[in-house]
């Protein structure tokens, strides 16, 4: 089992482009960047229409959805475009509801959040997702999906995005021809985890082109629950098929790895806060 607990390996071994490879598996977190005139709204900041309302004490907006669709409407001003983390501070008693979100007036998604324990502030939980905005200003609005009430929002927060960290599993097929090269390369270059150093090319590379591969954890922490993306760059002779379990469940997501899409594999992954074990497998 090839377990790396470490959240930023970094590539510095090149390989034969002619080969099946797949590269820097990662995926995505808020971390600080460009500073934001206001990146936090609370319930009173934002447009309430078709009976939302607050709450007494100004701290909540509740009444979303339902059949009169409910909204709340924030006016969000990015300092250029860039992807972010948009997390909502919310509570719902009545069991998992819907949110629905619209950007510039465009319908994005709608999302399920989880029930909660109770309406109290206390009792409040975290839901996040991923989201891209442009320079200047931004409309975002929730609602609900036209028929069930949405959960009640007491604040929004936008926190602008980067490259959590790149586990880089390169994955090679090689001919006895090429494989002299392939450990010079290595040897030359090789692969940095943590302060340790790989030069055997064993210790990281698989055959894709086997029957079965070796299953790959990885460890990775992330600050909120929340859909983050997973890409899977890849570039080969041939297409396969990956499987991808998340903290013991086998993920009902098979990554198809298209030898012609080079640019990369994209799937969406639900990601507890805090430590997170993924398998990668086939």
């Amino acid at each position: 089992m090839q377990q790396i607990k470490d959240k930023s390996i970094l590539p510095h071994s090149s390989v034969l482009e002619d080969l099946s490879m797949i590269g820097e598996l990662f995926s995505i977190a808020n971390v600080e960047g460009p500073q934001i005139s206001k990146s936090n709204f609370d319930a009173i900041d934002g447009i309430l229409e078709n009976g939302a309302i607050l709450t007494i004490d100004n701290k909540k907006v509740i009444n979303i959805g339902g059949i009169n669709d409910g909204s709340y409407t924030i006016n969000f001003n990015s300092p250029e475009t860039a992807n972010y983390n948009v997390t909502i501070k919310y509570s719902c008693i009545d069991g998992d509801k819907p949110l629905r979100v619209d950007i510039n007036n465009e319908f994005k998604t709608v999302y399920h959040l989880p029930k909660t324990v109770d309406d109290s502030e206390d009792s409040d939980a975290i839901f996040t997702f991923k989201a891209k905005f442009y320079e200047g200003e931004n409309k975002v609005k929730f609602h609900g999906d036209g028929i069930n009430v949405a959960p009640s929002i007491s604040s929004i927060n936008f926190n602008i995005l980067k490259s959590l960290g790149t586990y880089n599993l390169m994955t090679v097929s090689i001919t006895e021809d090429d494989k002299e090269k392939i450990n010079n390369s290595i040897k030359e270059s090789p692969i940095s985890i943590g302060s340790s150093q790989v030069f055997n090319e064993n210790s990281l590379n698989q055959n894709i082109m086997e029957e079965k591969i070796e299953p790959i954890e990885l460890n990775l922490t992330v600050p909120y629950d929340g859909i983050y993306d997973f890409s899977i760059p890849y570039m080969g002779l041939d297409s396969h098929n990956l499987k991808i379990e998340v903290n013991g469940i086998e993920s009902d997501i098979s990554s198809y790895l298209n030898m012609h899409s080079k640019d990369g594999t994209v799937v969406k992954l639900f990601l507890k806060g805090g430590e997170n074990l993924i398998r990668v497998y086939n």
